[in-house]
């Protein structure tokens, strides 16, 4: 079912920090760095840490808020379950 499957456009994230749990051996989580889209490969019963524009602008710049997207891949189920926490 190609025509049901949603991606997520290129984008950074504007909170704190997002955790990001991936299933093991399921692709699809991408990162730019130096131009190129590269794969983040799962690492099984790890969670992937994004820091968001928050950290980077607190930070001056020290800790990077990663542009990444996520792609679809026909011959594989992947469900993301992201959770992100922006202060009060």
């Amino acid at each position: 079912m190609p025509d049901k499957v949603l991606g997520l456009s290129p984008h950074s994230d504007t909170g704190t920090i997002t955790l990001l749990m991936q299933e093991d051996n399921v692709t699809g989580l991408q990162i730019r760095k130096e131009g190129e889209w590269v794969p983040v490969k799962p690492i099984p019963n790890a969670l992937v840490v994004n820091v968001g524009d928050v950290i980077e602008i607190l930070s001056n710049g020290k800790y990077k808020s990663i542009e990444h997207r996520a792609i679809t891949i026909e011959t594989k189920a992947r469900i993301s379950f992201a959770t992100s926490r922006c202060g009060s």
